[in-house]
């Protein structure tokens, strides 16, 4: 999508009308951008064409699955750290947005943190900590991730919302940063019956955002990335690596922290799903 200019305000009709040019004062130059950034994520979905996509790849973590906080919980409580698991999801949401402001580019596994991601989680949610404890829940939490993967608890609204996509006529494939002890989370959630495709970092050898995991991805598919979608939860490794390929990246944004980005956004899968197929996102 080509930029829109600095000065530039939605019309009533969708239009992009230049602003008098004069002195602005700070106050009106701070709404005025947060209008073209409206104008911007508006845009990027009303160009979503569902009858140009073919495929649509989704990341693992944070997009079909999330990390089981309750096993969380309990790894920091051997430490002295009390959060809830509560805590930790709604904290993991304004982490990850400091993650990608950071513009960290690798696994979840190896972030620039000293305590990894969990560590960035422990630090949004606001909590007492003891540095060491800190440092030794890390490990633990690692350890048991790579004992059981811990992006494990899946969201209700994802099986209906793939549903929703497949019945629409839409491909799906799968495209992670992750070890292979996710296959095994897949099939016991069912998941991995949605899609035609796995493709996983640990096995391929390419971690996004570098473009061989996507250009695996696209020829299991056998598909060109002008036909493809993307939906990942890191701007940074996801919207960054898609395009890189020439995919269309689309940020799943479940707070709306990342209104600022110039990308299209959706909070769920179900709205994902309703856009791609023309229907009123369901209500529960």
């Amino acid at each position: 999508m080509s930029p829109i200019p600095d000065f530039a305000t939605p019309s009533a009709l969708g239009e992009v009308r230049a602003v008098r040019a004069g002195p602005i004062s700070l106050p009106g130059l701070a709404r005025l951008r947060r209008a073209t950034v409206a104008y911007v994520d508006r845009s990027a979905k009303r160009h979503l064409l569902p009858d140009e996509i073919d495929v649509v790849f989704l990341d693992a973590g944070g997009v079909l699955l999330y990390p089981d906080w309750g096993r969380v919980s309990r790894i920091l409580a051997k430490h002295g750290i009390v959060a809830t698991s509560v805590q930790l999801a709604e904290a993991e949401f304004p982490a990850k947005r400091r993650m990608d402001d950071a513009g960290f580019r690798t696994t979840t596994g190896d972030i620039t943190e000293p305590d990894g991601y969990l560590g960035w989680v422990v630090k949004a949610a606001g909590i007492d900590y003891d540095h060491e404890a800190l440092h030794a829940a890390a490990r633990d939490f690692q350890d048991e991730h790579v004992r059981a993967n811990l992006w494990s608890v899946m969201p209700a609204e994802v099986p209906p919302a793939l549903r929703r996509l497949r019945a629409a006529g839409y491909r799906l494939g799968l495209i992670s940063n992750t070890e292979d002890n996710l296959r095994p989370v897949l099939a016991s959630t069912g998941l991995d019956a949605y899609f035609e495709s796995l493709v996983l970092s640990s096995e391929v050898g390419s971690e996004k955002p570098d473009p061989a995991i996507f250009r695996e991805a696209l020829r299991q598919m056998a598909v060109s990335p002008d036909r493809v979608i993307f939906v990942g939860d890191f701007y940074s490794i996801d919207v960054a690596g898609a395009r890189g390929v020439g995919i269309t990246p689309i940020l799943l944004d479940a707070k709306g922290l990342s209104p600022d980005r110039d990308v299209a956004r959706v909070a769920s899968l179900n709205e994902l799903a309703a856009l791609l197929a023309r229907e009123p996102a369901h209500r529960p």
